[in-house]
This record gives C-alpha cells, structure tokens and sequence, in this order.
C-alpha cells in the first residue's frame, strides 16, 4: 500500500486484555464504536462496521473491513475504505510500564 501513514499513541486505564475484548467483541463495540458490527475473529475474518455513527454513514454494503491482524490480547488490525480511499487500520496494544 502507498500513500500517507499516521502514528497515534494513548495510554488507556485498563489492561490490553480488556481493550483487546471492547476491540473485538460484536456486544461491545457497538456500545461504542458503530450502529452495527460483524466480527469473524481470525486473519482475513470480517471485522465489519456501518450505520450511523459510523464515519461517512456507509451502509452494510459498503462495510468491506477485513482483519489483517489478530493476535490476543496484542493487536488487532484491518482494512477500512474511507473517503473512497484503502487504508490499514493497526492497534498494537502494550501494557503500561509499572512505576517503581
């Protein structure tokens, strides 16, 4: 894939067991993220989100993202068309260094 790449870290108050279960689990995700979810949770599995609060409202036919990664409680990665453009999404999450 060519084009752009964009980095973003955050630290988050959980541990990535439990930010790997809100990533991909249907229940939750649509608690948070989308309208509407379908998770295959495996490489190349469907990791598909529409609806409303979704960005661009795609409807499910538009909906094409696929997991390109998927390792517990590590990453999770996929595909995502926006704005008529491919694009990777990679999630690599790290536990939080201990103090002390």
């Amino acid at each position: 894939m060519t084009g752009w790449a964009h980095e973003f870290g955050c630290k988050v108050s959980a541990p990535p067991e439990r930010v790997f279960a809100a990533l991909t689990n249907a229940g939750e995700l649509t608690r948070w993220f989308a309208e509407r979810v379908e998770v295959e949770p495996r490489v190349g599995g469907a990791f598909r989100f529409w609806g409303r609060h979704t960005y661009g409202a795609p409807s499910r036919s538009q909906a094409t993202q696929r997991l390109t990664r998927f390792t517990v409680p590590s990453a999770v990665g996929f595909t995502w068309r926006i704005e008529q453009l491919d694009s990777e999404v990679v999630l690599d999450l790290t536990p939080a260094e201990r103090d002390g």
